[in-house]
């Protein structure tokens, strides 16, 4: 009976223990390489190649092959979906009020803001736009697009690498162009 327990007791003790190396959240900071979120979904989820979050009421486009993963609960950032085999991105960022201005990035500038009749979220209308250039000249360049909504403005960032400008700038339109809100708005 002495040598079953002898053993036994490690065997529980390692059975406990998660493995090394297995991701078992997504990364709250954002430092990692997106990834499609695992387990339970927070505010929503992919249903027929689009994600769709509950809480904020909105759908964009998840193109195939690409992932997604969701911002924290309590901060601007709200989705980021990815190509990994371009690096180009997508990300669905959204500000309380009413203040409709491109929000300033961290080493990049806005070399370039206009409103007017742009293709963006829904289609061609009257949009906000503009382009952002790094300092670093190997960084995705930023394109963005404000959507305005009573309570809040939202803010559609498209990351495209240099190499991946053409395809990748063609992609980030084609996700973004079909944004909307579920209740129409």
């Amino acid at each position: 009976m002495m040598f079953r327990m002898g053993w036994l007791l490690p065997m529980v003790v390692l059975a406990g223990c998660p493995r090394a190396g297995r991701k078992t959240d997504v990364d709250p900071s954002g430092a990692g390489p997106p990834t499609a979120a695992p387990g339970p979904v927070r505010r929503g989820g992919e249903l027929d190649g689009e994600y769709r979050d509950a809480v904020r009421g909105y759908a964009i486009p998840v193109p195939p092959g690409w992932q997604w993963t969701e911002g924290p609960p309590d901060v601007a950032l709200q989705l980021r979906l990815e190509d990994p085999a371009s690096g180009t991105a997508v990300e669905v960022w959204r500000f309380s009020g009413t203040d409709y201005s491109l929000r300033p990035r961290q080493d990049c500038t806005w070399t370039f803001d206009d409103r007017g009749p742009y293709l963006g979220p829904g289609g061609m209308g009257d949009h906000i736009v503009g382009s952002c250039v790094p300092g670093d000249p190997t960084a995705p360049r930023v394109f963005g697009w404000m959507v305005e909504t009573p309570e809040a403005a939202w803010q559609l960032e498209g990351h495209v690498p240099p190499a991946a400008i053409v395809r990748g700038l063609a992609a980030v339109r084609s996700v973004i162009e079909r944004f909307r809100f579920e209740d129409g708005a």
